[in-house]
């Protein structure tokens, strides 16, 4: 439906720079592409790093690879990064073009202009270490007067601001009657001088927040007698508490809330940035075990974790969240795998709801691995969305075929809605000293509209120009589990 277009990347290596030029032009649609990114060492230890993005519209993505992932502004910007007092120091000056003229302007993102940033870490001694993360940045929207005539001033969308921030982070663990312990602390302090804050909100405002932690945890067992099989026993728990403090008048210029699941179980904040300090009155724990053989490679692990708010978590990214339906234990993360041999293994996860009393998500995965360039790989998982199960199934695998020919594919169904989705095939030859492959991907809108859309790809590829991140391995990485490059290696 787009007719034929162009779309090339250009690496380049030498000892003092590298980078990558990315370049598409389709011309039915008056659609382009721009994307630069570069690193260059100059002298005095000190490394320049550029990033530099135009685009057409915003709906490239239709068309050219690197831009799956863009936003209705380009960012351009470059890093001036180097060593400094012990420290990482980090210089960035920045802009977001903006490609989507409809886009609200309280929607456009900050940029820094500039930005000073110095991070470290010391270890005085084998007891401890310090960490922290200095900051001093002017954040700008580089809006016009109309634009900025538009902003919600009751809630304060700030157009810019200065901001200086510290956080400093102290951890000493410790080992006592066959316990790992870690305690640790954290302060983190904020000022910001803030042009249009909003109606009756302050110019200047500042937070300083404390938090506190301790982790426990041991490793209990070893080898069981003369047999070949060991078996680990590790349990862990944590404790982190963080007090509410109202930080209602400082803005969101880089900061944002991390989704909550399992990997933010022991996470000792809950905001990545430097504009919010979460409060946290948190309990985690968890409990992991491991059979394994020697000898065979057997092996049977499995783990149970859970977290409990000891008080609601009020702090917000805007304001203060209403906790009436906050949970006051997260789900119950447990997952179990049993593999018989290096080769076969099959593995059970789910996360229980104590409060509604019911899974919210169910997964059972195969895989077969029977060498290093052959592998099959199936996942049935069950989620719920108020109280309706959605059923999917994923299978993908990639296996030579004859000398040099090698065969991928992924398949990816919506069991419940009867819906093709992100589904691959493709097959390739590799010599010594190239590689073509032929890659479809495919969408099956659903059983009632069987018509299916397609996107083919040819690559052709000389290997010493170009041996990763291509378009086509980018694709065969993101959709088929355990593809990393080729099946020839």
């Amino acid at each position: 439906d787009h007719d034929w277009y162009f779309d090339n990347e250009t690496r380049y290596l030498e000892p003092a720079f590298s980078g990558v030029l990315s370049l598409g032009w389709n011309p039915s649609q008056s659609r382009w592409l721009a994307q630069w990114q570069h690193e260059q060492t100059l002298s005095n230890d000190t490394t320049m790093t550029l990033d530099w993005n135009d685009y057409s519209d915003s709906a490239v993505s239709a068309d050219f690879k690197n831009a799956t992932a863009l936003t209705p502004y380009a960012h351009q910007g470059v890093d001036l990064s180097k060593p400094f007092l012990g420290s990482d120091a980090v210089v960035t000056v920045e802009r977001w073009k903006i490609i989507d003229e409809s886009r609200a302007a309280s929607l456009k993102p900050y940029a820094r202009q500039p930005g000073i940033k110095l991070s470290g870490s010391s270890y005085p001694s084998n007891f401890g270490a310090a960490t922290w993360v200095a900051d001093v940045s002017q954040f700008e929207k580089n809006l016009t007067p109309t634009q900025i005539a538009t902003l919600n001033t009751t809630n304060g969308a700030t157009a810019n601001g200065w901001r200086e921030a510290l956080t400093l982070a102290y951890a000493a663990p410790f080992s006592i009657a066959g316990l790992q312990v870690a305690p640790g602390a954290r302060v983190e302090m904020a000022t910001y001088q803030l042009t249009t804050p909003g109606t009756g909100r302050q110019t200047a405002p500042n937070r300083l927040q404390p938090t506190t932690w301790i982790d426990v945890g041991t490793d209990l067992g070893g080898a069981l007698g003369d047999s070949q099989w060991t078996h680990y026993l590790t349990p862990k728990m944590q404790w982190v508490y963080s007090p509410y403090t109202d930080q209602y008048q400082a803005p969101l210029f880089d900061t944002g809330m991390a989704a909550f699941g399992e990997g933010q179980l022991f996470k000792t904040s809950r905001f990545s940035g430097m504009d919010r300090s979460g409060d946290m009155n948190r309990l985690s724990a968890s409990v992991a075990t491991e059979w394994r053989n020697s000898t065979t490679g057997a092996a049977i692990t499995g783990s149970v974790a859970q977290l409990v708010r000891l008080s609601p978590e009020r702090t917000g990214l805007a304001s203060d969240l209403n906790t009436t339906n906050q949970p006051q234990e997260s789900p119950i993360f447990a997952k179990a795998k049993w593999a018989p041999s290096s080769v076969l293994s099959l593995a059970l996860a789910f996360d229980w709801n104590t409060t509604l009393e019911r899974a919210e998500r169910q997964t059972v995965a195969v895989e077969l691995t029977p060498n290093t360039n052959q592998r099959l790989f199936a996942e049935g998982t069950r989620t719920w969305a108020s109280n309706v199960p959605q059923d999917t199934l994923l299978v993908s695998g990639f296996t030579p075929m004859a000398q040099r020919w090698g065969l991928a594919a992924s398949i990816d169904y919506n069991v419940t809605d009867k819906q093709l989705q992100n589904s691959l095939i493709g097959i390739e030859y590799d010599s010594c000293c190239w590689n073509v492959r032929l890659l479809d991907k495919l969408n099956w809108m659903s059983e009632a509209d069987n018509s299916v859309t397609n996107s083919l790809f040819i690559e052709f590829t000389l290997k010493g120009l170009g041996q990763n991140n291509s378009q086509v391995d980018a694709l065969l990485s993101e959709h088929i589990n355990g593809y990393n490059g080729r099946i020839y290696r």
